[in-house]
């Protein structure tokens, strides 16, 4: 805090400039002011971004006018780290045409993974947490992009894009191409970090035919695993879930339901967890007829239970009682809630429970993302 750079500069013509700034920030929001021949000319919000040495550019616009000058950037926060600065005039971004990608053709319904990319520009890819393991796409900047091939649209509707992002800072905004055409834009919150994974969805109308996609960074710090496309026709999905085995993924944390320490033991804790591909975190689905289920931990052969004396939830051997019993409930966004079939309170992770070791209950259903659940076939 308190420091400052120093640089001699020259503007060819009096105009509005576009301010850039690359900096890391490890912990909390930096802060840094512009100073034109020692005259404040204005500010700048830096966003965390977790690491020391993950970048992330910011930039603002400021009047600065023809002739020489002396620039200063001066902190007003500690923990930041800069790479470059630069400033140029402002230019209207056009939108981006996607090049044919050559390979397979994907039919909808179609889960594409942000990492197996046919191009890109600006990307990076990073191993992942998220259920089911694999890479995602991060250190994004604005007018970053990758093209994830094409896409086979069997009839024209209404079709749910599903974006599954995770961001630090949160402000990150992507847009959906087709075919080079704009097609929405979500805004990314902050999911509580880098690997901290929520699904985000955007209606899109989408003409029959093959179509290219592109998904293009408008405002950068938003880390991809996926985009999901699957046709909304408007009903609720069915409530009968197929027999197997998965991970049990919280829509709100991205963690997965895991016995405590991978022990065998009756009471043993259930919490949620980053994914590792564990006996601990699959759990059978193993259906019982009339909506009612039990959930098997695939490594002790337990039964997900509801304590009957609390509202904790753990293993504990399989002996048919009604706290053992689940309703999967699904729901129009493609999660599900899971109610005990012996009271109407539904599972959830705690809330607030950002870090692994997050406990796992049952209350009421408050209708928060902490109490939907998706089932992922296990990939480890």
């Amino acid at each position: 805090m308190g420091d400052w750079l120093e640089y001699k500069v020259e503007v060819a013509e009096d105009d509005v400039y576009r301010f850039q700034l690359r900096a890391a920030v490890y912990e909390h929001p930096g802060s840094v002011s512009l100073l034109l021949n020692e005259e404040a000319l204005g500010s700048m919000s830096l966003p965390v971004t977790g690491e020391w040495q993950r970048y992330v550019t910011s930039d603002t616009e400021v009047y600065i006018p023809a002739g020489e000058h002396i620039l200063s950037v001066r902190f007003e926060s500690s923990g930041v780290n800069l790479n470059w600065l630069a400033a140029e005039l402002p230019t209207p971004s056009p939108t981006p045409t996607p090049s044919p990608c050559e390979g397979p053709i994907f039919p909808i319904p179609i889960k594409l993974e942000a990492e197996s990319y046919c191009d890109m520009f600006g990307v990076q890819i990073e191993p992942t947490s998220d259920a089911g393991g694999g890479d995602n796409i991060g250190w994004t900047d604005a007018g970053d992009w990758v093209d994830l091939g094409r896409i086979e649209v069997a009839q024209t509707g209404t079709y749910d894009v599903t974006f599954r992002v995770a961001s630090d800072p949160g402000g990150g905004r992507l847009q959906l191409l087709l075919d080079g055409e704009a097609r929405g834009v979500i805004e990314v919150p902050s999911t509580g970090g880098w690997q901290q994974w929520a699904s985000t969805t955007l209606p899109v109308q989408i003409a029959e035919g093959i179509h290219d996609v592109r998904v293009l960074i408008l405002a950068g710090g938003v880390n991809i695993n996926w985009v999901d496309f699957r046709l909304n026709d408007g009903v609720t999905q069915p409530s009968e879930i197929a027999p197997g085995t998965y991970a049990i993924v919280n829509e709100a944390s991205g963690r997965v339901l895991d016995v405590a320490g991978i022990s065998n033991a009756n009471g043993a804790n259930v919490q949620t967890w980053d994914y590792s591909g564990g006996g601990n975190q699959h759990w059978a689905v193993e259906p019982l007829g009339e909506g009612r289920y039990i959930l098997v931990a695939e490594h002790s052969g337990a039964c997900l239970d509801a304590d009957s004396g609390s509202n904790n939830v753990h293993q504990w051997q399989c002996v048919g009682n009604l706290n053992q019993e689940w309703r999967i409930e699904a729901q129009s966004d493609g999660s599900f809630i899971l109610r005990v079939n012996g009271g109407s309170e539904v599972l959830g992770q705690v809330l607030g429970g950002d870090n692994n070791g997050a406990n796992v209950d049952t209350r009421a259903d408050d209708a928060t993302l902490a109490q939907r659940w998706r089932f992922l076939e296990p990939s480890l």
